[in-house]
């Protein structure tokens, strides 16, 4: 199908477990592809150059995606399921991106610092993933998984919302470092409830998001359940 101008949609059966290489590379008129569970790899190119694609949604079987698979595409919004320790840097210099939900397997993924459109707003649900970022037109990070090792946002400037659900580690460069850079539009931290919070940990006090106040004008405020926290009672 390489170059098939006329084909708007892709209908990928049951029993597909793998897209070839370039298999629809450069169908310029492909707006939306949804990959189903059971396909398990996606070819290198396979998308590539699809001028009109902008919407993603790959099933939760996915353990490889290859390389510039998607490359040259407008996407602006995807959902991905991944397993096996899945690496999507082709994602990652996608400068139409809006939205962009990852969940399972995510082992590596480090968006350029031109990735995603302004506004940009990236969620992840996987465990043990490391951060070290510079993307600056990421507007909301969620976090939801464990173990989420943060060792750098350094120049994530347009940064305003940080929303976390587990526990996670904020390296002592996480903040201090880049507190001239993204720490200039952090202004709220999320969390679903005070344990959650009380679960972080901090490299030292300035690795901590909520002391940003003291390294740049601004305050950042903590949202516990939806409510900013301005009163903590410590029973006896």
């Amino acid at each position: 199908f390489f170059g098939c101008d006329n084909l708007t949609s892709v209908t990928i059966p049951d029993g597909v477990t793998s897209i070839g290489d370039s298999v629809f590379d450069s169908c310029s008129s492909l707006t939306s592809v949804t990959i189903p569970d059971g396909v398990t790899s996606i070819g290198d190119f396979a998308f590539a150059s699809c001028s009109s694609l902008t919407n993603v949604v790959i099933g939760d079987e996915i353990s490889r995606v290859g390389e510039k698979a998607f490359d040259a595409t407008p996407v602006r919004d995807a959902r991905i399921v991944c397993r096996g320790g899945v690496v999507l840097d082709d994602f990652a210099t996608c400068s139409s991106l809006t939205n962009l939900a990852l969940k399972g397997g995510v082992r590596t993924f480090r968006p350029a610092r031109s990735a995603g459109a302004p506004g940009f707003r990236l969620e992840i649900d996987a465990s043990d993933l490391t951060i070290s970022w510079t993307a600056t037109n990421l507007r909301e990070l969620v976090l939801n998984g464990t173990g989420t090792q943060v060792q750098s946002l350094y120049g994530c400037t347009g940064l305003k919302t940080l929303t976390l659900t587990g526990d996670a580690v904020f390296g002592s460069k996480a903040v201090y470092y880049s507190s001239g850079s993204w720490g200039r539009a952090l202004s709220r931290v999320n969390v679903p409830d005070i344990e959650t919070w009380l679960g972080m940990t901090f490299a030292e006090a300035n690795a901590n998001p909520l002391n940003l106040k003291k390294l740049k004008g601004p305050t950042v405020d903590l949202y516990v359940g939806g409510e900013r926290l301005t009163d903590l009672r410590v029973p006896d």
